[in-house]
């Protein structure tokens, strides 16, 4: 991992264009290896303002986590593929506006090496099915830590079923839940997103399908309760980005994505609150530069 640089900036420095003017219709398709093994490393930034007892409060909640995309079998070009996590960190910075930095932590998750997920993908890289070993309360919290991240959004970009030209596009749904510790609660993100494809990039020496990923209208809702307080969020949203994938395999080389929202947060009990927050998630995985 000590050899991982920031090859995002890379990619799009030397990334050199094939003329997309009369580029042939292709069929976007995942074609893994069985066996194969490739190594990502996944860092996002959470940065949440809200106001709370008239304080103007932000948090930054940054991550950083190695992935393994191990292809155990493939049938019918299908796959099944274990994922698995490593060197997991998480540092929280919390302030105001008026006082500055209040809190700065950074501690090391070593429980996210025992997570480990399985995921069935159809050739178009729609999930068939997933599952997860997570069975301990401590564990799910692990689990849903690493999903808000975003980086199970990022690392299978679903295809269309039908052939493309640069300068397509088409829409997958994103429907996702996460839930809170304890079954406390639960929030859900759903709205449609729109891909498009721009062509095929030279970069670093390897051919890559150069796609954008937009939405406009994502819509987050949710609903807590603990003891007598319960807490209800309801919200709107967008999401852009980009990702590249090779020609050959569609396999995931970098993927840059930015999540925003603005929620109302509700809180009813002995005493009732209104908090507005407004959130912003970048996400980067990219592969080691070894890989090369």
């Amino acid at each position: 991992m000590k050899n991982i640089l920031t090859i995002s900036a890379l990619l799009l420095a030397s990334a050199t264009a094939v003329s997309a003017a009369g580029e042939d219709a292709v069929r976007l398709t995942y074609r893994f290896d069985k066996n194969s093994r490739t190594h990502y490393l996944s860092t996002s930034e959470l940065a949440q303002e809200f106001s709370m007892m008239g304080r103007n409060m932000k948090t930054i909640v940054r991550t950083k986590v190695g992935v393994l995309v191990h292809v155990t079998d493939n049938v019918l070009k299908r796959s099944t593929i274990a994922i698995s996590f490593n060197n997991g960190t998480i540092q929280t910075s919390v302030g105001s506006n008026d006082e500055g930095l209040v809190q700065d932590t950074t501690i090391q998750v070593k429980q996210v090496d025992d997570l480990g997920l399985q995921v069935n993908l159809a050739p178009n890289g729609e999930t068939l099915s997933s599952t997860n070993n997570a069975s301990t309360e401590e564990m799910r919290m692990v689990y849903e830590l690493v999903r808000s991240t975003r980086v199970l959004d990022g690392l299978f970009i679903e295809f269309p079923t039908r052939d493309v030209r640069p300068h397509d596009s088409w829409t997958v749904r994103m429907n996702d839940t996460t839930t809170a510790p304890q079954g406390l609660g639960e929030v859900v993100t759903s709205g449609p997103i729109r891909v498009m494809y721009h062509g095929v990039l030279d970069t670093l020496g390897r051919q890559c399908w150069d796609l954008t990923i937009a939405s406009s209208s994502l819509r987050q809702l949710g609903a807590f309760n603990r003891g007598d307080i319960t807490m209800s969020l309801s919200g709107v949203g967008t999401m852009s980005g980009r990702s590249l994938h090779d020609v050959t395999t569609g396999e995931l080389i970098t993927s840059n994505l930015t999540y925003e929202t603005n929620v109302t947060m509700e809180f009813n009990g002995r005493q009732t609150a209104t908090i507005p927050v407004r959130s912003t998630v970048n996400l980067n995985i990219e592969q080691p530069l070894t890989k090369r």
